[in-house]
């Protein structure tokens, strides 16, 4: 049986499945007699999962990193290529559970992924706002590069649209494999607003300011989502589809095989380093009683 944890703070409850990848599988907010539901469970109950120690898709599973190549497990058959890490796939430890808050955490071994490190996942909820940090440490001695960030699938209706901040896009190819960074056609600007109920999106943008809004009309309900340091957001939503995923990245997609020196593309972290990601969920609820 999987095992469920819940946090609750007033009107408002998390539900975590620390043995499934530390996924949050459920964000509520009872308000003005009615359920607002955040974010949109997948049919396997995953809404939302940390990405650790990199984000996105690495090419053939492969990159070269200070004069040595890593090749990595494919890990989404038959891709050929590496996604998302590591902890999505993984058993978390539960480390604490207070009221509103829990703390989930897992060790790597050596192993294709040759650097041996830790990660720590706080969820806690303050208000309505639900607050998610992500710390890894390096426990290697030496450097490892990696990068962070979350994947939550959000509901989506006729009317639901997306906004954000952001500077260019990252080009991919049909593979959806990053190519570099490329400069931002008017159409996917989302700075006034994209609604991907018209249509599939499959946008990674750069440049990002850190911050962008999931506005849904008809239920007079808005979800503002902070990143404390990404520079990337994905928005994601294929055809037909009853969610779109607003995903904040500190790592471009395939960052691991494009030049390091350009920002952005993945981060290093010194032997015995720590370093934390942290994002908040901002609900806002029109006429709440």
């Amino acid at each position: 049986m999987t095992e469920r944890i819940v946090i609750t703070n007033a009107d408002t409850e998390v539900e975590l499945l620390p043995d499934r990848g530390g996924a949050i599988s459920r964000y509520t907010t009872r308000a003005g007699g009615r359920m607002h539901g955040w974010f949109a469970p997948m049919p396997d109950g995953v809404a939302c999962f940390p990405m650790v120690p990199f984000c996105s898709r690495i090419a053939d599973a492969s990159f070269h990193f200070e004069g040595r190549r890593v090749n990595l497990t494919r890990n989404n058959p038959p891709e050929p290529h590496a996604i998302h890490g590591h902890g999505f796939q993984r058993a978390w430890e539960v480390l604490e559970v207070a009221h509103g808050r829990a703390v989930l955490g897992f060790s790597h071994a050596v192993a294709a992924w040759p650097w041996q490190y830790s990660a720590v996942m706080s969820v806690e909820l303050d208000g309505m706002d639900l607050c998610v940090t992500l710390t890894i440490t390096n426990l290697e001695q030496y450097a490892m590069p990696y990068g962070l960030g979350l994947h939550p699938y959000l509901p989506l209706t006729e009317t639901t649209f997306v906004s954000a901040a952001v500077g260019g896009i990252w080009a991919l190819d049909e593979e959806l494999i990053g190519q570099g960074r490329v400069a931002l056609n008017v159409d996917d600007d989302p700075a006034s607003g994209l609604q991907p109920s018209s249509g599939s999106l499959d946008v990674a943008y750069s440049g990002w300011s850190g911050t962008a809004e999931v506005v849904w009309p008809e239920e007079g309900a808005s979800l503002i989502l902070t990143a404390s340091t990404a520079d990337t957001l994905v928005l994601y939503s294929p055809p037909g589809a009853n969610f779109v995923c607003v995903e904040p990245l500190s790592n471009s997609p395939n960052g691991f095989n494009l030049p390091d020196d350009e920002p952005g593309n993945f981060r290093v972290l010194a032997p015995g380093a720590s370093v934390a990601e942290s994002w908040r969920f901002e609900p806002r609820i029109a006429n709440r009683s």
